[in-house]
């Protein structure tokens, strides 16, 4: 029997893809795109591609709101490259630098998940890919805004002619449901209690050498996490806040919370606020109704949304 036209085009336009990050990382990814070739590397014709972040403890090969959003649009024709990054699954061992470490959701450094992005817009670079759009969940959503910030401030330095990605137009971004990483806005909320007895617990564990044992947290969320990851997310003063950069950022924006996420998180929905009145001109918010983090029974809401933002920079 001869195969469907769909089938023959989804099994073919897969390419199991890897990258090294520069502190000597491995991570791996998923291409779909027809028209690439492992052996040319090279795209024959001056397409958009786009790079999903997955949230923490997620990964580009499991069920995840930002995978339905990927396979959403490869369907429409988009190129898509769905990639790990170092807060991939909850824990794991890692090869890096030539030794074996803990990483994952549990262990990650914030500031470090740029070298996973600027990695993976090398891997496009070199791979003949120049117009690239990032679209990310949670905290994949986070470091895909927190990495252009980061990127634009490279840009206007005396590095940006030497990055592996200097070349590279990065044309929009949605970030859907990222986190503001506030302290302040912990410490203010009205589970200030809960959190900072678990800072005080993480300080103590850090002073006694137990940085990366795990516990589980219960604010801002639920979760198995190092004391030495929680003080680097939460407890980093409003370094990670990006309420307080986000207005500085060059691409058009696309921002998407669920309305009961924030009715059910008070220093969110305050964070969400501040970030709303702040908007730039070329940025826009959409709250999708009785939508929770993870858009239950509301990813389609979320699809849709992407792809009517992305159809004005189709090739």
């Amino acid at each position: 029997m001869t195969p469907s036209p769909v089938r023959h085009r989804d099994v073919h336009a897969c390419h199991w893809v890897q990258v090294a990050t520069c502190d000597g990382l491995r991570l791996d990814g998923l291409l779909h795109d027809e028209s690439w070739s492992p052996l040319a590397k090279s795209t024959p014709e001056n397409r958009g591609v786009v790079l999903l972040m997955h949230g923490a403890g997620g990964n580009f090969y499991g069920p995840s709101l930002i995978n339905r959003v990927g396979t959403h649009l490869f369907r429409l024709g988009w190129p898509v490259l769905r990639v790990n990054n170092r807060g991939h699954d909850g824990w794991h061992v890692a090869f890096r630098g030539g030794g074996v470490t803990q990483m994952g959701a549990a262990f990650e450094r914030l500031e470090e998940s740029l070298w996973d992005v600027q990695a993976w817009l090398g891997w496009l670079r070199r791979n003949g890919y120049r117009r690239v759009i990032l679209a990310g969940h949670s905290l994949g959503a986070f470091k895909i805004v927190y990495a252009l910030e980061q990127l634009r401030q490279i840009a206007t330095g005396a590095e940006a002619a030497s990055s592996d990605s200097a070349d590279i137009k990065i044309e929009t971004a949605i970030a859907i449901s990222p986190p503001c990483l506030s302290q302040s806005l912990f410490e203010s909320s009205s589970q200030s209690e809960v959190f900072v007895r678990t800072i005080r617990r993480c300080q103590t564990m850090r002073e006694q050498g137990e940085e990366d044992l795990v516990f589980r947290a219960e604010y801002p969320f639920r979760m198995f996490i190092s004391a030495g990851c929680y003080l680097n997310k939460y407890a980093s003063g409003e370094r990670f806040n990006l309420t307080q950069w986000h207005s500085r950022l060059n691409q058009p924006l696309l921002w998407i919370y669920g309305g009961d996420e924030l009715a059910s998180h008070e220093a969110l929905a305050r964070g969400v606020a501040s970030l709303k009145e702040g908007l730039a001109e070329n940025h826009r918010m959409i709250v999708v109704p009785n939508a929770d983090h993870f858009f239950t029974g509301a990813s389609r809401d979320v699809c849709v949304a992407a792809e009517h933002w992305l159809e004005p920079y189709r090739a």
